[in-house]
């Protein structure tokens, strides 16, 4: 079992206006029970059930004129929703609790000596970088995240086939639903990925379908004199849809593209650098509020 506690407290010294509070508290208390077992020599099974019990002196944008849906109000696309349940509803305005318990992770694996296959709610991981992951396509870390021992699962089903020790390739289809939580293709992903090492540097090779658009990616890491180097991209071509799924303003080809150095001292201090450049992003922050209500107002 895992517990865990954290909270936050934001004090507005200036001026209220109708996107701000004067003072805003948030906190929550998340148990994850983990249940590990081997079921035979070659098939296992993991499953994690988290609660979380939140508390919250306010509602997202409840001041403000924008129609922008609430916290609890969305869904993930990755994730069917028969496998969570809310046991305490938050109150409509001003001070909110709410508890929530679900099936974070349940998955079979079966292994033998050059293959794996796991079928169920998984997490999954893409990434070379740390903190700034353009290429983990799953329910990401958000950069600013500290605590990163359990990452959110998904609906999946992945094989993987090893090369060798150092390589492998991966075949990894992601279930997607709709807004009412029905399967829907279009927010599907099926991608195939082979990782190999190559004059001292991991590589990545990563392509297929994501949720209504197709990708191409690459990624490296390896060590300079003593620095760690990683890189990862990707280009990625909308399909029809694009923009009124994303709430996008066009529907051209864009590259995203993150990389970085780290370097650890002797006494344990490691330093991070890390840079990402997104072709698809905005000169108006504005813009960004305006395609988040797009988007929710068609995936309704």
């Amino acid at each position: 079992m895992s517990n865990r506690l954290f909270g936050s407290a934001y004090i507005n010294a200036g001026d209220e206006s109708l996107l701000q509070r004067e003072e805003d508290v948030s906190a929550a208390l998340e148990n994850r029970v983990i249940l590990l077992s081997d079921l035979t020599e070659v098939l296992d099974t993991e499953l994690h059930v988290v609660t979380t019990f939140d508390y919250s002196t306010r509602r997202l944008y409840e001041f403000t004129p924008f129609p922008f849906p609430d916290a609890e109000d969305q869904w993930e696309a990755f994730r069917h929703p028969d496998l969570e349940w809310e046991w305490k509803d938050a109150d409509s305005t001003g001070r909110a609790f709410r508890g929530v318990t679900d099936i974070d992770r349940l998955t079979f694996r079966w292994n033998t000596s050059d293959t794996a296959l796991t079928l169920g709610r998984q997490a999954i991981g893409l990434s070379t970088c740390f903190y700034l992951t353009t290429n983990d396509f799953f329910q990401p870390f958000a950069p600013e995240a500290i605590y990163r021992e359990y990452k959110t699962g998904v609906d999946a089903i992945n094989f993987q086939y090893y090369l060798g020790p150092l390589s492998e390739i991966d075949l990894i289809t992601v279930a997607g639903y709709d807004s009412s939580g029905d399967f829907d293709w279009d927010e599907s992903a099926a991608i195939l990925r082979s990782v190999f090492s190559a004059g001292n540097y991991e590589w990545t090779i990563i392509g297929g379908k994501l949720p209504w658009r197709w990708v191409a990616a690459g990624a490296l890491q390896g060590e300079i004199s003593g620095f760690g180097v990683r890189a990862e991209f990707n280009v990625n071509f909308p399909e029809e849809g694009w923009e009124d799924a994303f709430g996008a303003l066009e529907d051209d080809t864009y590259f995203q593209v993150a990389g970085g150095v780290d370097y650890r001292c002797e006494n344990s201090l490691h330093i991070f650098v890390e840079y990402l450049y997104r072709d698809q992003g905005y000169d108006d922050y504005m813009d960004y509020l305006y395609s988040l209500m797009r988007a929710d107002s068609i995936r309704e």
